[in-house]
C-alpha cells in the first residue's frame, strides 16, 4: 500500500521548497480523522483545511477529512497532536461521517417503511457503544456497510456484543430491527447500552426486535410486560394511596423481579407464576405514597439491601419505561408481627446510578 502511495507522489509536481508530507491516517472514535507523520505542524493543518475548503464543492467526499487532526510521530513515538476546530468552521457542522451521531441524525430522519443497514456493539471505539445505519438504496449488497464495519472493528480492541441487520420504523413510528442472524438474542443489550450513551437514540428505547427463521419471524423480547406495575405506580398519586408489591431477589441466575399491583388477588397470581432460584430472597407488602411525595415500601421481616437491589432493577428497566421513574428515591421500613418498627432504609446513593 505505502509503495503504491510514494509511486503516486513522485508523479504530483510541487514547487522545490514546498513541504511535504507521508505517513498513516486512523479513524478517532469520535469518527473525524487523525494523519499521522513525522515533521507535520500547525502550518500543514491550516494548509489542509485550507485546501479542503477551497475544493469541497467540487469534490463532496473531502468532506470526509472536517475537523481532522495531525498527529507528528518521531519513529513508534507520538511526539504532538495538533488540532483547531476553528480551522474547520467554513464546512456543514453536521455530524462525522460514520460516526455515531451521524447514526442519530439518519434515525430520527428515516422515513417510514424505508429499510436501512444497521450494526451496533454495546462495546465499540473508544471502548463505548456504538452504532452504525445507512441506506440499503445506495447499497443494495450491503458491501460498502461491510467496509464500515470493519473500519469500526479496527478501532475497537475490546469489541464486545454486535448485532447486524435491517433497520426500518414501522408506519407507528417504532424502530424495527430485523436479522436471520442469532445475533438477534443480543440486540436487547445492546439497545440498552446505545439509549443510556446517546440521547439521539432515545426512539430506540421502543424498538422492536425480530429474528427471522424461514417463513417465520421470531420477536426477541426486551425484558418483562411492566403494564400492570407502571399503572400500579399511577395510582400513587397522592399521600396516604397505596397498593401491593412483591420483590424477589431471583436467585441462582434468575432475574430480580418487582411486581405491582392494585388488587391483592392479581399480586398473588403474578407471584405464583415467577421463576425464582432455591437461594432467593422474597419479601410482600404495600407501598403507599408519603405526605412529601416519595414512596415508601413497608413491609414485615427482614430484606437484605433491598433498596439496593431496588435501584439496580429500576436502573435496568427505567430506559424502556420511564414510568419507573416514580420508584426514585423510594424507602423502606420494616416491622416486626407485633407492627413494631424494626429498621427504616434510607439510600440515596444507591439511587444515584438511576439514569
Amino acid at each position: 500500500m505505502m509503495r503504491t502511495l510514494r509511486a503516486q507522489v513522485e508523479l504530483i509536481h510541487r514547487p522545490a521548497q514546498s513541504e511535504a508530507y507521508t505517513g498513516l491516517a486512523s479513524i478517532n472514535a469520535d469518527g473525524t480523522i487523525a494523519l499521522g507523520a513525522p515533521g507535520v505542524s500547525t502550518d500543514a493543518l491550516s494548509a489542509l483545511a485550507s485546501w479542503v475548503l477551497q475544493n469541497v464543492r467540487a469534490f463532496p467526499n473531502l468532506e470526509r477529512l472536517r475537523d481532522a487532526c495531525f498527529v507528528r510521530i518521531d519513529g513508534d513515538r507520538v511526539v504532538a497532536q495538533y488540532d483547531d476546530p476553528e480551522l474547520w468552521l467554513g464546512m456543514d457542522a453536521g455530524p462525522q461521517p460514520g460516526s455515531i451521531d451521524e447514526a442519530a441524525a439518519r434515525l430520527v430522519a428515516a422515513p417510514p417503511l424505508v429499510p436501512y443497514w444497521v450494526w451496533m456493539t454495546d462495546c465499540g471505539p473508544g471502548n463505548a457503544p456504538f452504532m452504525l445505519l445507512d441506506s440499503t438504496t445506495d447499497d443494495p449488497g450491503g458491501e460498502a456497510f461491510a467496509s464500515q464495519i470493519s473500519s469500526v472493528r479496527l478501532r475497537s480492541p475490546a469489541l464486545g456484543k454486535t448485532f447486524s441487520g435491517t433497520l426500518h420504523q414501522s408506519s407507528d413510528g417504532l424502530p424495527v430491527l430485523t436479522t436471520p442472524s442469532s445475533t438477534a438474542e443480543q440486540a436487547p443489550a445492546i439497545l440498552d447500552a446505545l439509549t443510556v450513551a446517546h440521547p439521539g437514540l432515545s426512539a430506540l428505547q421502543r424498538a422492536r426486535v425480530f429474528r427471522i427463521k424461514g417463513q417465520r419471524r421470531q420477536e426477541i423480547k426486551r425484558g418483562p410486560d411492566l403494564t400492570r406495575e407502571l399503572a400500579a405506580l399511577q395510582a400513587l398519586s397522592g399521600p396516604g394511596h397505596q397498593i401491593g408489591f412483591f420483590f424477589t431477589s431471583g436467585g441462582d441466575g434468575h432475574p430480580a423481579a418487582l411486581l405491582l399491583a392494585t388488587e391483592p388477588a392479581a399480586l398473588k397470581a403474578a407471584a405464583r407464576a415467577l421463576v425464582t432460584g432455591p437461594n432467593h430472597q422474597s419479601i410482600r407488602g404495600r407501598v403507599v405514597c408519603s405526605k412529601a411525595g416519595w414512596l415508601e415500601f413497608r413491609a414485615r421481616g427482614e430484606f437484605a439491601n433491598f433498596i439496593g437491589l431496588l435501584a439496580e432493577w429500576t436502573a435496568q428497566h427505567i430506559m424502556r419505561h420511564p414510568g419507573l421513574g416514580r420508584l426514585r428515591g423510594a424507602r423502606m421500613t420494616l416491622r416486626d408481627n407485633e407492627d413494631n418498627i424494626l429498621s427504616r432504609h434510607k439510600d440515596d446513593k444507591a439511587w444515584a446510578i438511576v439514569p
